[in-house]
C-alpha cells in the first residue's frame, strides 16, 4: 500500500504470503485521497525502493515482510543473498510490519537527571 503523507510516500506490506514461490507476484496498491485506488504489478521491489536506500547505485535486496535491506558483501565475506536468506528463516516466523521512525527534526528532552543512578563500574572496549 502506498500512502502520501505530506511530501513523501510510505510503502508498507498489506498481505504477505507465508510461502514465497516463483509464480507469485507483488502488487502495489496506490490511490488518492478521493478513494480512487489502483493495483500495479511490482516486477522488482529492489528497484522500486532501492534508490531511496542506496545512494551509490548498488543492488539492494529487501525482505518483503519487514523491509530490511542488504547490499554488497559484509566484512566477514558473506554476500547479501546469503544474509537475506538467513534473515528470512527468522523473519518468516513474525507478522509483516511497517517500520515507523520519528519525523525529521523531532527531538526528545531528558528532564529527570535526578532519577538516574551512577553505576560503580565502567566497561571500555576497543574493537
Amino acid at each position: 500500500m502506498v500512502q502520501k503523507k505530506l511530501s513523501y510516500y510510505t510503502i508498507y506490506p498489506i498481505k504477505v504470503c507465508e510461502l514465497e514461490r516463483t509464480d507469485h507476484h507483488d502488487l502495489l496498491l496506490f490511490g488518492e485521497a478521493s478513494g480512487n485506488e489502483h493495483y500495479c504489478r511490482i516486477i522488482n521491489l529492489s528497484k522500486l525502493v532501492g534508490s531511496q536506500m542506496s545512494q551509490n547505485g548498488h543492488v539492494v535486496l529487501i525482505c518483503k515482510r519487514c523491509f530490511k535491506s542488504y547490499f554488497g558483501i559484509n566484512r566477514r565475506g558473506v554476500s547479501a543473498e546469503q544474509r537475506l536468506k538467513d534473515h528470512k528463516l527468522n523473519c518468516n516466523k513474525n507478522k509483516p510490519l511497517l517500520p515507523v521512525l520519528a519525523s525529521p527534526n523531532t527531538f526528545m528532552k531528558f528532564e529527570n537527571i535526578n532519577r538516574t543512578r551512577k553505576h560503580p563500574f565502567a566497561i571500555y572496549a576497543d574493537f
